[in-house]
């Protein structure tokens, strides 16, 4: 069966420096329908897996999710960037962009494990 073509104006190219935000009816995690009173704004690519203000004027996905779900990917997510921004055991930085090993260390700082 083939599938109907989607008219060229329901296609928008982003221009790498806007979010691209979703008006989702549901949690993308568990499904929950969505009210104003249970929802929150859920940014695909963690802000937290990246240096303090380098996703500023950059393109980032950013979806309704609601507020238990993205509780619990928040709390993922600090603990899984703390993880990855942190050095090997060589002491080689992920990156070589100061601002991330000043993360690195901020986020070490105040790691717990779960």
């Amino acid at each position: 069966m083939r599938r109907p073509r989607t008219p060229q104006h329901d296609l928008t190219e982003l221009d790498g420096q806007t979010a691209a935000v979703l008006t989702n009816k549901t949690c993308p995690y568990c499904g929950t329908i969505l009210s104003p009173e249970n929802q929150t704004k859920e940014h695909v690519i963690g802000r937290r897996f990246v240096p303090r203000g380098s996703l500023n004027k950059h393109w980032n996905l950013i979806v309704r999710a609601c507020t238990i779900c993205n509780g619990i990917k928040s709390d993922l997510e600090d603990d899984l960037s703390a993880v990855t921004l942190h050095p090997d055991a060589f002491g080689r930085s992920p990156s070589p962009d100061p601002r991330v090993v000043d993360d690195a260390q901020r986020k070490a700082a105040g790691s717990i494990s779960r």
